[in-house]
This record gives structure tokens, C-alpha cells and sequence, in this order.
């Protein structure tokens, strides 16, 4: 009975998304993790630092151009003559 209850929450979909994602997740944070060494040694302290700047800078723009798409949908959205 306890095996069936198991096997049943094991072949859930909702089960089966949130492992992939699990998996994904950790696939992608350790290719960070590995590709560390690599760049470093190819890469001098001080161009590291520019590209550690220029990673946060496009990180913010993401965020900045993230939000002002959200914000503007409603004006599009609202944004229509009195025949439609």
C-alpha cells in the first residue's frame, strides 16, 4: 500500500515537471561552476572585472527593459477607439 502511494506521487506530472526543473537548475548552475577555471585562466584579473561589469550592467537592463515592457501593456492594452 505504502509502495502504490509512492509509485502513484512518483508518476504525477506535477512531479515529473518539477524534476526536470531540479535537474535543469543544477545543470546550469554547474556549468558556471565549471567554466570558472577556464576563464580565469584565459582572462587577466583586470578584464575579468570588466566583464564582471558588464555582466551586471546587461543583468540590470534585462530587469529595466523587463519592467517597462510589463508597464506598458496596459496602456497598449487600454489604448484602442470607441468603434473597437
Amino acid at each position: 500500500m505504502f509502495r502504490s502511494k509512492i509509485e502513484s506521487v512518483l508518476q504525477h506530472p506535477i512531479f515529473k515537471r518539477a524534476a526536470i526543473y531540479t535537474i535543469t537548475d543544477g545543470i546550469t548552475k554547474s556549468i558556471s561552476f565549471i567554466v570558472l577555471p577556464i576563464v580565469s585562466y584565459f582572462i587577466v584579473p583586470s578584464e575579468l572585472g570588466v566583464t564582471a561589469n558588464f555582466d551586471v550592467l546587461q543583468n540590470i537592463i534585462v530587469l529595466l527593459a523587463g519592467q517597462a515592457l510589463v508597464n506598458s501593456l496596459p496602456y497598449f492594452y487600454y489604448k484602442r477607439t470607441k468603434r473597437e
